[in-house]
């Protein structure tokens, strides 16, 4: 392994302590929104890609979620939150390796914030969206 490689793991190692230690406090409160806010997402996504009709994404102030919808195919919307959070999650680590493809993904991520505000925003949803 070169220098690079090594840094990598160790600065990931201090990073998955980090969140141990702070998973439950106020600072990562808003990150745990985030999973939750893309979970449900997930779930409207397959939704979409199953010729459903999505009627609302609510994303609540205690870290729980719904997606509203009609139609799709139901085996493949239910366990696309869990599967799809961790999609993203993987997304979001890969990209972040470059300043072109990070950017490129916190966009998409703001689009899709921006987007679910047009499906029943809650106050969780507006705070999410700003912070």
């Amino acid at each position: 392994m070169n220098d690079a490689q090594i840094a990598f793991l160790v600065l990931y190692l201090i990073y998955a302590i980090l969140i141990l230690l702070f998973h439950h406090t106020f600072i990562l409160y808003p990150f745990r929104l985030l999973t939750t806010f893309l979970h449900e997402l997930s779930h409207a996504l397959a939704c979409w890609i199953s010729c459903g009709r999505v009627h609302a994404i609510n994303v609540y102030n205690n870290e729980g979620g719904v997606t509203s919808y009609v139609g799709g195919c139901r085996s493949l919307i239910v366990p696309a939150g869990y599967v799809g959070a961790s999609l993203w999650g993987m997304a979001l680590v890969m990209t972040s390796g470059g300043q072109k493809t990070a950017t490129g993904a916190a966009g998409l991520l703001i689009g899709m914030l921006l987007l679910s505000l047009c499906y029943a925003p809650n106050r969780t949803m507006i705070l999410l969206n700003l912070t």
